[in-house]
């Protein structure tokens, strides 16, 4: 059987459900039907592979930009981050994603599979359901990880609980429209937006500095605001790509800071890059 990844559905989630609706139950099993090696599937991860996906484009009978979709490739591409340096993308986003399954029980039982937008701090609760996301088994209370024996998307892998059922509470109005902010933009940014979008980045740094100095603040100002050394907000400024330990979460503050979104702030870069 070959179901396909469905929109904003995770790495892990879509070889949980891939594996499921196979009869496959343990790792080891997935390792040598995928070609994957067993000690990348014990430790899995949502970020872009450094290699090629083995045998699962073809097992899957998915392009390879369907699987990269089910990542952090497209994201992580935006900021000029590669998968040649897996590390560096490990230390842009370690601020901002959970070590542990998060997920909206009323989502699993309507859509049946684990959502990428999960995997995001930010994300406090579920846009459609309106209620605050689980980080545990409702069950047994214990966290979950995101790929493990058992291999079935909505059961618990300790204590076999449904978690279509676990009990939720409802979000707060603030909370969700923090949530509402944060799901419109990170749906634009782990979105491919063609060739283009490789280098986009250099297109947001003139951005920041323009709205920096429309607003008259400093880079002293800035740099106190994020908690960050001056030359942080230089290298996110800079055209040269510059690596000086800016993360996602900086860019996001700074954002913040100017009252920009994202998203905006990446179509616009988005269409300078394709003017040049």
């Amino acid at each position: 059987v070959h179901p396909q990844p469905l929109p904003l559905e995770s790495y892990t989630g879509y070889l949980t459900r891939l594996a499921e609706v196979n009869g496959i139950r343990r790792l080891n099993q997935l390792s040598v039907v995928t070609g994957l090696h067993l000690a990348e599937v014990r430790s899995p991860s949502d970020f872009p592979h450094v290699g090629t996906y083995a045998r699962l484009p073809q097992v899957a009978a998915c392009s390879l930009e369907h699987i990269q979709a089910t990542t952090l490739y497209y994201l992580l591409r935006k900021f000029g981050r590669t998968t040649n340096a897996p590390n560096m993308s490990k230390h842009f986003l370690k601020e901002s994603i959970g070590s542990h399954l998060r997920y909206c029980p009323s989502c699993l039982e309507a859509h049946g599979f684990i959502s990428l937008l999960w995997r995001f701090l930010c994300m406090e609760a579920c846009p459609q359901h309106g209620v605050e996301l689980l980080t545990e088994c409702g069950h047994c209370g214990q966290p979950m990880p995101f790929l493990s024996n058992g291999l079935r998307v909505s059961h618990c892998p300790y204590c076999q609980g449904d978690l279509r059922i676990c009990k939720t509470s409802r979000a707060s109005e603030t909370m969700m429209r923090r949530t509402q902010v944060w799901h419109d933009d990170l749906v634009f940014l782990l979105a491919p937006h063609g060739s283009d979008d490789c280098n986009v980045i250099q297109h947001i740094a003139p951005q920041l500095l323009w709205h920096r100095q429309q607003n008259q603040y400093s880079l002293e100002d800035v740099a106190a605001y994020l908690s960050v050394p001056i030359y942080t907000i230089q290298g996110m400024e800079s055209q040269a790509r510059a690596r000086r330990g800016e993360t996602f979460t900086h860019y996001v503050q700074y954002a913040q800071h100017l009252n920009l979104r994202l998203s905006y702030l990446f179509s616009q870069a988005l269409q300078q890059s394709k003017q040049t």
